[in-house]
């Protein structure tokens, strides 16, 4: 499902002073809903715990933490040189 994110998802954003939060709101949020579902039927917990706990007994990244590193990887590999984001040096 996240094939080509880097291409068209905008990490959410809110300018210092305005209310209204820019990016790709709805996509994070919908992501969200779909990582709770899963991390539910992993778990085979009820609804009533936490994302945040599902999450951390699943050791998956939170959505938004997710979706950042996988930006961030596109970027590294557009940078001049080539970098990838397995080298250390």
């Amino acid at each position: 499902m996240m094939y080509g994110l880097d291409t068209w998802y905008t990490p959410p954003s809110k300018e210092i002073g305005k209310n209204k939060t820019l990016g790709s709101v709805g996509a994070l949020r919908e992501f969200t809903k779909l990582q709770r579902i899963a991390t539910l039927v992993i778990n085979g917990a009820l609804c009533l715990p936490p994302t945040d706990l599902l999450n951390a007994h699943t050791s998956l990244l939170p959505v938004d933490l997710l979706l950042k590193k996988i930006c961030f990887r596109a970027l590294a590999l557009l940078a001049p040189g080539g970098v990838s984001p397995g080298k250390t040096h």
